[in-house]
């Protein structure tokens, strides 16, 4: 489902408690995180912010560039690709794929038509194309080559199935790929504990077993041709039969390549007063079913799913519509198990509201996708050791996540050494090592905001941020690190925004809490 995007959370300007320091890595094998760069459109640059496109997106906003100027903007048959024209800090493992805005004869695209390259020596790869969301693959048989140009290509020689040319001209773009170095900060230090990665994904989709579209092999095979690291496909229990139940694990078990792409199933819980995500249990349960048609009922099955991840999703309470599961009456059953909030409209009252009533769920974003879009537009990230099952399903649970409005951005938070999402006993003085990593630093200015039981108490702003920068902006990245300290109180939350000065003053991206013992 679709609604209007509310505001995201108030603050209040507050003085800056420390510096912000930015450490420009002037090439992509220096940079420091492997940045996927999946966006839909192209940052604003300071020069470009009038006029702009506002797309609204499930309470996502999304930031378009102006077309006139833009460079290796793609012809109007396509509609999106991945990796976005110019992008860099592109994993070794992504398939390169376009999207088309019509039917396309699959007997034309091939090798001939669809090419990667090292300047002119092509790469070996397999194509495909999947009928249902329109979309052409190029699978390289190998990684691709670290810190790179690669150039993709779409002859004139692709039909539609009517028999036209939508092309009237080559289409290429390029993009450059990264090292996969693990995060650091600014100082080029390591957070504490294992290294770790930044990964992107959408944890709400659905398709034709319930009310949206296709097959779950067609949802999970598009949702990693558009660059997702991992997606779950959660169809409706009360439209579930047992075979499709069990076609959903076959198909996510197919999809899933260690160090590639992880496929996850779940199923959505449809009750009157929210909707509930819920992932790696052995069965599913409706809410028509009597045994379940209470909230706290089916809390009390959830918690006793011994692997179970919950999520509640798309919170909303206006007028009719209460799904805001009661004003998120709290429940330490449901509390053991819902682990995250998926961030959409109306987030600015319900997010604080489940916080203040006593939940730990930490922030996701998902397109409750219903068409043939899977991993098109998504906002949520994590930080895992590696791209497996084991180590997203294990953030997930431990709350490693962001919530992000732009694919260039990955915003991650620690308190006194633990990971945002953490619970942290020793809470009398905060340290915070907070880190944003962006991979176009002459784009968006932003600030970053450090709140306390959702009242900001700490700003670090653009006339704090010192910058170094390359002669060629386009290909370098940039770690922010921001390390506040403040005194803790026990009981309460932390978490962190960054604000953009060109998107209306919005937040770009959301850490997950931490929470101090009481």
């Amino acid at each position: 489902m679709s609604r209007t995007p509310s505001p995201d959370l108030r603050h209040r300007r507050v003085p800056s408690r420390s510096s912000l320091r930015l450490l420009s890595l002037r090439t992509i094998g220096e940079t420091p995180l492997a940045l996927v760069d999946k966006t839909t459109v192209t940052t604003l640059q300071p020069a470009q912010r009038s006029p702009r496109l506002i797309a609204a997106l499930v309470g996502t906003l999304i930031l378009a560039a102006p077309a006139l100027g833009q460079k290796n903007a793609p012809p109007q048959a396509i509609v999106f690709l991945n990796p976005s024209p110019d992008a860099f800090a592109v994993p070794a493992y992504t398939q390169v794929s376009a999207t088309f805005n019509r039917d396309m004869n699959p007997a034309t695209i091939h090798n001939g038509t669809f090419l990667v390259s090292l300047g002119t020596v092509p790469i070996p790869g397999l194509i495909r194309y999947i009928p249902k969301s329109r979309v052409a693959v190029f699978s390289p048989i190998a990684l691709l080559p670290s810190n790179t140009i690669c150039t993709a290509t779409l002859t004139t020689q692709v039909r539609d199935l009517a028999g036209g040319a939508p092309l009237t001209q080559p289409f290429a773009w390029t993009f450059r790929t990264a090292n996969g170095d693990a995060l650091r900060t600014a100082d080029g230090a390591a957070p504490p504990g294992p290294a770790m990665q930044a990964y992107f994904g959408d944890l709400h989709n659905h398709s034709s077993y319930s009310d949206g579209t296709g097959t779950p092999a067609d949802a999970f095979a598009t949702a990693r041709a558009n660059g997702l690291d991992f997606f779950a496909l959660t169809d409706h229990s009360s439209s579930l039969d047992p075979a499709e139940w069990q076609d959903m694990l076959n198909q996510a078990t197919a999809a899933t390549i260690p160090g590639q792409f992880v496929g996850l199933r779940g199923f959505e819980f449809t009750h009157p007063n929210g909707h509930i995500n819920v992932f790696e249990t052995d069965t599913y349960v409706s809410e028509g079913d009597s045994r379940y048609n209470t909230l706290p009922n089916f809390y009390a099955w959830l918690a006793s799913q011994s692997a179970a991840i919950g999520q509640f999703n798309h919170p909303y309470s206006k007028g009719s519509y209460n799904w805001n599961f009661n004003d998120f009456a709290y429940n330490a059953a449901g509390d053991s198990k819902i682990v995250l909030f998926q961030k959409i409209s109306d987030f600015s009252k319900q997010y604080p509201l489940s916080l203040a009533a006593g939940w730990h769920a930490g922030l996701s974003a998902g397109m409750d996708t219903h068409g043939a879009t899977w991993g098109q537009y998504r906002g949520m990230g994590l930080v895992a050791p590696a791209l497996t099952k084991e180590a997203i399903l294990d953030a997930l649970r431990a709350r490693r996540t962001f919530s992000t409005e732009n694919q260039r951005f990955v915003l991650a938070m620690q308190a006194n050494g633990y990971w945002m999402g953490s619970v942290i006993p020793n809470w009398t003085t905060l340290y915070f090592t907070i880190t944003a990593y962006q991979s176009n630093p002459t784009g968006e200015v932003f600030k970053l905001v450090l709140y306390d039981n959702d009242v900001a108490i700490a700003v670090g702003g653009r006339q704090d941020f010192r910058a170094v920068k390359s002669a060629a902006p386009s290909s370098e990245s940039a770690v922010y690190t921001w390390s506040p300290v403040v005194s803790g109180s026990p009981g309460h939350y932390y978490y962190v925004s960054a604000i953009s000065d060109g998107n209306y003053g919005r937040a770009i991206a959301y850490t997950s809490p931490v929470w101090t013992t009481k």
